[in-house]
């Protein structure tokens, strides 16, 4: 995994491999102003890689999950001529999670408190917190409440009609919280 910016002029230089393929998140291309990204496709040029890039989003290639990353790749100046590359073009099939979901066997998680637990039932699925008393979304969100942004991973039940939004492996911040749309537990497929 690289940890800052040099690892990256490292690495390139180091292997000088045909061609790679560097995936991150969408938020790569705006951090510092774009500044980060910039600088990573300098490094990329200065060691003599042509890049393509391009933001995929997991739904359009048949993943019942809005998921978007963003896709680097590198070609080796010297086999630009020697090499053929695109990207994937998306399906037409569009999964959403009654597609998936309803098949999927249980499978283990660690179950909501009382007092959260008691919070969820009141989201409805497809819903956030906007779709519950204001009172109770601003007592369980805190500090979140004042925050900038649509702020519409909190308290989130997910829907059977639609695609998931990013799960992640320790959905424990109120960000990040992903209810599963028949149960109120937490979003485990």
């Amino acid at each position: 995994m690289l940890r800052k910016i040099e690892d990256v002029d490292i690495l390139v230089k180091w292997e000088r491999m045909k061609m790679f393929l560097f995936e991150n998140v969408r938020g790569l291309l705006t951090h510092n102003c774009g500044n980060t990204y910039k600088t990573m496709l300098n490094i990329f040029a200065k060691a003599g890689y042509t890049i393509d890039k391009k933001v995929l989003n997991a739904w359009d290639y048949g993943v019942p999950q809005k998921r978007e990353r963003l896709i680097t790749v590198g070609i080796r100046n010297d086999l630009i001529d020697k090499v053929e590359y695109t990207f994937p073009k998306p399906h037409d099939y569009k999964p959403v999670l009654k597609d998936v979901l309803l098949d999927c066997p249980d499978s283990p998680y660690i179950p909501y408190g009382e007092k959260k637990k008691k919070i969820f039932e009141l989201v409805p699925a497809g819903g956030y917190w906007r779709d519950i008393d204001p009172n109770v979304a601003k007592e369980y969100m805190k500090s979140c409440w004042e925050m900038e942004g649509g702020r519409t991973g909190i308290l989130r039940r997910m829907s059977l009609d639609e695609p998931s939004l990013t799960v992640l492996t320790s959905p424990s911040q109120k960000q990040t919280e992903r209810c599963h749309p028949l149960e109120t537990r937490p979003f485990t497929s």
